[in-house]
Order: C-alpha cells, then sequence, then structure tokens
C-alpha cells in the first residue's frame, strides 16, 4: 500500500475512535490509548486494512484471555503470592 494523506487521514480517524472506546471500556490506560493510536496509525497508513485488522484482533483476543476466568486466576494468584 502506498502511504498518502488521506488514507493517513482515515487511518487517524478510524484509531482515534478505536482507542477512545477502548480508553472508556477501562482496557487501556492514558498512555495505552496514545500509544494505540500512533501503531494503529502507522501500521494502516503503510500496512493497509489487511495489517490494521491483525492487529485490531490481536488487541482483542489479549484483552479476552487477560480478563478470562478471573476469579479463578485471582484465587491462583492469592496462593503463590509470597
Amino acid at each position: 500500500m502506498v502511504f498518502s494523506q488521506s488514507t493517513a487521514l482515515i487511518g487517524l480517524i478510524l484509531n482515534l475512535i478505536i482507542a477512545i472506546f477502548a480508553f472508556k471500556k477501562g482496557l487501556l490506560n492514558a498512555g495505552g490509548t496514545v500509544a494505540a493510536i500512533i501503531v494503529g496509525e502507522l501500521v494502516f497508513s503503510f500496512g493497509g486494512w489487511t495489517w490494521l485488522a491483525v492487529l485490531i484482533f490481536f488487541f482483542v483476543s489479549s484483552n479476552f484471555f487477560t480478563h478470562y476466568r478471573k476469579r479463578e486466576k485471582a484465587s491462583v494468584q492469592k496462593e503463590f503470592a509470597k
């Protein structure tokens, strides 16, 4: 994909929407939101829709598995805490 200003603008708007949504849901803190916008913008501008989809899949799946069975993980963590 060739870099263009219109692609960069579309990527910026799309990444702003995704990052602000994740921030409001508590999935990202302020620093993570800024980093997500920058990384997402670079990935979309130079990689296109395919690579942005891969990045979004990684973000969604990592958040899912972080929160998956949270109660069981907390009880195990208490057992192994020093």
